[in-house]
């Protein structure tokens, strides 16, 4: 049957995720950031007191991950956390000062990668992907 000369979905995504994040990263190494890091400063700063577990779900990541590499934001001081409302058990994640810096130095380089690729892609078929992959998330 047809459907058995088709590459694998999975295959071809997980390889292209690893192209773009390589090519985020080198965009973003004079900031310090790498883009995953990059991303949860930002999803910390447009969603101010997240918990981990919140965190988590907006990045569809595991728990453990997002601690993992929180952990390692909180050492170099971008983060730091706080203690949420009634529950004294649960933690909100705030960006420091220095993180608040460097997530504004990564922004402009992250624009650039983000125009490279586009421009490489062209506006159409940027888009298209964007809209197909959000498609398959939602």
């Amino acid at each position: 049957d047809n459907q058995s000369q088709k590459p694998c979905l999975c295959a071809v995504l997980r390889k292209a995720t690893r192209v773009v994040t390589k090519r985020y990263d080198i965009f973003l190494k004079p900031s310090g950031l790498k883009i995953t890091q990059y991303s949860m400063l930002a999803n910390i700063s447009r969603n101010e007191g997240i918990t981990v577990s919140r965190l988590a779900k907006v990045m569809l990541m595991d728990q453990t991950t997002v601690t993992r590499n929180l952990q390692l934001l909180k050492k170099k001081g971008y983060i730091f956390y706080q203690e949420g409302g009634d529950d004294h058990r649960v933690k909100q994640i705030e960006l420091s000062g220095s993180g608040k810096e460097r997530l504004k130095k990564a922004q402009s380089l992250w624009e650039l990668a983000q125009r490279e690729i586009e421009s490489e892609l062209g506006s159409f078929g940027f888009d298209v992907i964007l809209r197909s992959l959000n498609f398959i998330i939602k």
